[in-house]
């Protein structure tokens, strides 16, 4: 009796103990399992909104936007396209080139390695090396990339407004002196995202680490109120002045086409557009105008809202806030991209010079065609001259 009332006792204490340890290591299911479930799905749904706007959308922007970026600087850079408009031509080189660095340098510090780490490969030291090297590559050209495309809005503006004007104020010398202030102005305000992160050298690998200026409330200055100013606030400003004037200019110049004659029309044209000769080119000119603000708009206006969104709820990085303040960065730096890639794009869509030269360059068989056909330049001139002789007579 004795023995078995011993191995009875000895089955209970098992059983407790057994059953303790089994509340303790797994809580109970009515507490804690569906908030766990439900934090389970939303860091889910985030991980895989990332992945497919900052890691796969953006991956295939970032290796079409390189390449459409690289054949715009040979056809920007050859003697047709800067014959007549060399200034702009050497803008829009400078700003092809700093979008190549941006989409190169975003694709090797955030879209690879997002893409990677979502399919389960580690990068390792190699990883931090490239991230550390690249992290600040990003910025400089970004901000090159944004005040570029000032100074493209702004030599714009003056050959329409003042077209006399712009031979004389965008030489190729004071031209090459924006693009040098600009990458100047460019690394110096990108310095302290060089201080924002330190290399950790271990024995096994290397690691990233936030560093002690990134904590201090002068960066925390600097990543919110100056980024906000420098980034969206002064170039939105000065970009939307600079358009609406051009564009004024355009329709006045399209109202005088309509209420004058025709030779004083063609006269007027010719003076404030560039050999323009119709108004439905002035129209078209405002259309391209009109294209491009709106997509680097939409494209930065996104990112603004999220830094906004970000310093309304105290955080510094994207991981640091809400799962809507999360998707809404992801989005727009996946804007950011999408407007830095698609300028090739835009450029065959609205202008015909562009188009022309990059198929002479490109497309040895349309060369051949286009040259048995009469230009539009040549046609264009023989319309004008069959004007005038019938307004004299």
């Amino acid at each position: 009796m004795d023995s078995r009332e011993g191995r009875e006792h000895r089955q209970t204490t098992t059983q407790q103990e057994f059953s303790m340890n089994i509340s303790i290591t797994f809580p109970p299911e009515h507490k804690y399992t569906p908030v766990d479930v439900q934090q389970q799905q939303v860091a889910a749904a985030n991980e895989l909104f990332h992945f497919y706007t900052a890691g796969l959308v953006a991956s295939v922007f970032v290796v079409l936007g390189i390449v459409g970026n690289i054949l715009s600087v040979f056809v920007l850079s050859s003697k047709q396209m800067r014959r007549g408009s060399a200034s702009v031509c050497r803008l829009l080189v400078g700003l092809a080139v700093y979008d190549t660095v941006f989409l190169f340098s975003h694709g090797v510090a955030g879209n690879l390695p997002h893409v990677l780490h979502h399919m389960g490969i580690q990068l390792g030291s190699a990883g931090a090396v490239m991230f550390s090297i690249f992290y600040p590559l990003l910025h400089i050209s970004r901000t090159g990339s944004v005040y570029t495309t000032v100074m493209v809005t702004v030599e714009r503006c003056v050959a329409v407004v003042k077209p006399l004007k712009a031979a004389v104020v965008f030489t190729q010398k004071r031209t090459n002196q924006i693009l040098v202030a600009i990458f100047i102005f460019s690394v110096i305000f990108n310095i302290p995202r060089c201080m924002e992160h330190s290399l950790k050298l271990g024995s096994p690998t290397i690691s990233v680490t936030k560093s002690v200026f990134y904590d201090t409330a002068f960066y925390t200055v600097y990543l919110i109120y100056i980024n906000f100013i420098v980034h969206f606030a002064i170039p939105f400003t000065l970009i939307a002045v600079f358009n609406v004037l051009m564009i004024h200019t355009l329709r006045n110049v399209t109202r005088g086409y309509k209420k004058h004659d025709k030779s004083k029309a063609v006269i007027e044209l010719n003076v404030n557009v560039g050999n323009r000769s119709s108004s439905g080119t002035g129209n078209k000119l405002c259309g391209t105008v009109l294209a491009v603000t709106s997509l680097f708009f939409l494209c930065h206006l996104v990112p603004a809202v999220a830094l906004v969104l970000e310093q309304t709820e105290n955080a510094k990085r994207l991981g640091d806030c809400s799962a809507a303040c999360s998707r809404v960065s992801s989005l727009g730096d996946t804007l950011i991209i999408v407007c830095s890639a698609t300028n090739f794009i835009l450029y065959c869509m609205f202008g015909r010079k562009f188009r022309l030269v990059f198929q002479a360059l490109f497309c040895p068989c349309k060369r051949r065609y286009e040259e048995r056909r009469p230009s539009k330049k040549t046609r264009m001139l023989s319309m004008k001259s069959m004007t005038l002789e019938e307004t004299n007579a």
